[in-house]
């Protein structure tokens, strides 16, 4: 796993054609890098992103397989 681990925020599921939505057939991360951070969801605590960097994953949400909760990554803002 990645050093620095971050929970994702729930949000209320997106209206169709304004987000990028990643939504897994699987258990397990969606996405796995090289980087540095590991995103877990915020509703059951599962790892949704391992080993990123958040230039690569800013602006997406990702649906849950397991709880089905929609979690998005903190806003640019919020990662100084």
């Amino acid at each position: 796993m990645g050093s620095v681990v971050r929970s994702m925020l729930v949000i209320a599921e997106p209206a169709p054609n304004t987000r990028t939505v990643l939504v897994p057939g699987f258990a397990g991360p969606v996405v796995k890098g090289a980087g540095s951070l590991d995103y877990r969801c915020g509703g059951c605590g599962a790892t949704l992103l391992e080993n990123v960097e958040f230039e690569q994953i800013r602006n997406i949400v990702v649906k849950c397989f397991g709880c089905g909760s929609f979690n998005e990554t903190a806003p640019v803002n919020e990662m100084n």
